[in-house]
Parts: structure tokens; C-alpha cells; sequence
């Protein structure tokens, strides 16, 4: 099992979620890194989707119950964080020991 995770602009929360998939036997983790801004989903807009109130993302419980910022699908808006580079890699390496896939480097000048 891999995990996909995503990189916030809160480093301990980051670092919380990875000792956690590393307990529960995680064998990779999969940066995504081409989702710092969530999409626009039409969709979701068109219908005016919104989470429902007793529905909570559960690996991220309680991480933000102080929080007014509105959200989008449970986590507060502004939450994921946009300014990822090699830096960030290297500080994932030195808190995990589970390899690291990269996801969503389409060409080199993403890279």
C-alpha cells in the first residue's frame, strides 16, 4: 500500500500524517505535487456541494477544530501549500524512511 500525500503549509501536521502511515505499514509515500490549488469542480459548484457537517476527513481529525477559515471538502481553504520545491523533498527525506514517488512532474520544466 502507498500513501498519497499531500504537503501543507503546516509542517508538523505534514510530518504527524507520515509517522502515522509509517505505523500502520505503509510501504511508500506519493507526493502529489501538481495539486497546491484545489480544482475547479464545475460539478460540485453547479450543485453547491459542501461537505456534509457530520462527515469529517478522518486522517486529518481534529487537526483543525480551531479553525474559522472557511473550508473546501473539510479542509480549510488555503491549507495545502503551494510553494512545494526540492527543498521539500530533501525535508520529507529526513523525516520518513519510506521511499518517495513524486506524482504530477509532466515535463521537465514542471521538474
Amino acid at each position: 500500500r502507498w500513501f498519497q500525500l499531500y504537503v501543507y503549509r503546516n509542517r508538523k501536521l505534514s510530518e504527524q500524517l507520515i509517522q502515522r502511515v509509517e505505523k500502520l505499514g505503509f510501504k511508500a509515500l506519493v507526493l502529489t505535487v501538481d495539486v497546491p490549488y484545489p480544482g475547479k469542480r464545475r460539478e460540485d459548484i453547479r450543485n453547491n456541494f459542501k461537505l456534509p457537517p457530520h462527515l469529517k476527513v478522518k486522517n486529518l481529525d481534529s487537526s483543525f477544530e480551531e479553525s474559522n477559515s472557511p473550508e473546501e471538502y473539510g479542509v480549510p481553504v488555503q491549507t495545502l501549500d503551494p510553494s512545494i520545491s526540492w527543498k521539500d523533498i530533501h525535508w520529507l527525506q529526513s523525516v520518513t524512511h519510506l521511499p518517495i514517488v513524486i506524482k504530477g512532474i509532466l515535463t521537465k520544466e514542471d521538474a
